[in-house]
């Protein structure tokens, strides 16, 4: 009798660190796939390729600007920005990296990217709040609100009603 009680629980111990093996590598996959969201926004960013950048939200995605516009899916997150890298954005370039990422849960994380100037003549600095989604095995940007900490927003980021 004790020998089989001893046998059970050596079998839920090793069942129990297999799982957390499981997590934990599941955790560092999701990890790296986050990394690389931010990856793939600058590197689209810096290319002005907002076709291939709004792609990494989801179809109904939440995004405000620095100017406090708020973008409502996809599509017009990809017109308002294609439209500035058509004209003060064209040469723009820009630096990010995460302060911090935190899981919500296993399909829902929040982070923070603090972006640097590339080639802004302006030095404008920003801290971005995103909140990322895991669907279909895939992480993608589902809510992202933007805020300068240093700089000016440029004269054509506002909307024409509020000037």
């Amino acid at each position: 009798m004790k020998t089989k009680l001893t046998t059970i629980i050596a079998i839920l111990i090793c069942i129990g660190s297999f799982a957390s093996t499981a997590e934990a590598q599941a955790r560092t996959e999701d990890e790296q796939a986050i990394q690389k969201i931010l990856s793939d926004f600058v590197t689209a960013w810096n290319q002005h390729d907002m076709k291939l950048w709004s792609q990494l939200f989801t179809d109904d995605a939440d995004f405000v600007v620095v100017t406090a516009k708020h973008l409502r899916g996809r599509d017009e997150i990809f017109k308002h920005h294609d439209e500035l890298h058509k004209g003060p954005f064209k040469d723009h370039a820009m630096k990010a990296g995460w302060q911090d990422v935190r899981f919500l849960r296993a399909d829902v994380a929040l982070g923070h990217v603090k972006f640097e100037p590339g080639n802004d003549k302006m030095k404008r600095t920003a801290l971005g709040t995103a909140v990322l989604v895991k669907q279909n095995g895939r992480w993608f940007i589902t809510a992202f609100h933007n805020t300068l900490l240093y700089g000016p927003a440029l004269p054509e980021q506002f909307p024409p009603d509020s000037k």
